[in-house]
Formats: structure tokens, C-alpha cells, sequence
């Protein structure tokens, strides 16, 4: 039989996996699910077979991982609180590793700030003209400067907050009595 000690590489490896998974149970959709699972599997494969270097479980794995990582950020970036540690320790990463697997998208901060600009637009587009809007959108989305926001985003999409608000926006019409 097969044993990894739990003190060995293999051992923590697992652990730190299996609890990540564990944690995370609750908290992704099914197909997230289906991905982290089957990564969590060929992980298992590849120690049982003692091949890691083997492309189709790595590049696996190494998917399921990004799932993740990409899902805890677009569902923390609202927090203007939320630092490079938070997401080290919500998904058993070093330092090293978060930054290496955002370093093709610029970095942490800049997933971050995409996630922001991208839904203080969507929000801004759906909200009418309405005076405060653009200040309560950014700190909604965690801008605590409103300057600062409006800087990221024209650098962002080439437009001012302002520009973008109400641009998808359908009034309540209700009932105007013409019946």
C-alpha cells in the first residue's frame, strides 16, 4: 500500500490541497467544482503514479488552481482592505506563487483594479444621472478616493464615470394612465 507521511513533501501537498478544497466546497458553482475536483485527482494520479511532471496532470492542476485564484479575486476586489496576504491565505499560496501566476496580467493590484473599473462600469451604465452617483459607485467598488477612481477608469476605458452614466439605464416607467 501506498503511504505519503504527512510531514514528507507528498504529505503536505495533499493536506494543504484536500483542505483548500474542503474550504472552498461551499463556496463555487458546480463546474468550478468539477474543475477543482479533477484537478485534485490528477494531482492524486500524478504522486500515485510519481510522475508530477506529467503535462496533462500538471497543466490540470495548475487550471484548477487558476479557477480559483481568479474567482477569489473577482469576488474580494469590492473590499478596499484585501491585500496580496488574504489571497495567500485563502488559497494556500506563497507570496511567490500569487505573484507569479497574476504576473501575465500585471500583477495583483492591476487583477484587482480590473475587477473594480470593470463593475463600477457595469453599475454606472445601469444607475441614471444623478448627482453623488459616480462617489457612491467607487466606493462601492473600494475606491476611498474618488479622484483616484476617476484617474483609473479614464486611463482605464478613455471616458470619464460620468460619461458611462446611464448609458444602459431603462427608466421605471410604471403606469402612465394611457390605458
Amino acid at each position: 500500500a501506498l503511504q505519503f507521511s504527512a510531514n514528507s513533501i507528498a504529505g503536505r501537498v495533499l493536506k494543504r490541497n484536500a483542505e483548500l478544497l474542503h474550504t472552498l466546497s461551499t463556496e463555487v458553482s458546480g463546474q468550478e467544482a468539477m474543475a477543482l475536483g479533477a484537478g485534485f485527482l490528477n494531482l492524486l494520479k500524478g504522486m500515485v503514479q510519481q510522475d508530477l511532471r506529467e503535462q496533462n496532470v500538471y497543466e490540470s492542476f495548475q487550471a484548477a488552481r487558476e479557477v480559483s485564484l481568479h474567482r477569489y479575486i473577482k469576488e474580494n476586489a469590492w473590499n478596499p482592505e484585501l491585500t496580496p496576504d488574504d489571497a495567500c491565505r485563502a488559497l494556500g499560496l506563497s507570496r511567490p506563487t500569487l505573484f507569479r501566476r497574476l504576473e501575465a496580467i500585471g500583477g495583483f493590484q492591476t487583477a484587482i483594479r480590473g475587477v473594480r473599473l470593470s463593475g463600477a462600469r457595469r453599475d454606472l451604465a445601469k444607475l441614471p444621472k444623478e448627482r453623488g452617483v459616480n462617489t457612491k459607485v467607487a466606493t462601492r467598488w473600494g475606491y476611498s478616493d474618488h479622484a483616484h477612481f476617476a484617474r483609473w477608469f479614464r486611463q482605464e476605458y478613455g471616458v470619464t464615470a460620468s460619461d458611462v452614466l446611464g448609458e444602459a439605464f431603462e427608466p421605471d416607467l410604471g403606469n402612465t394612465g394611457d390605458a
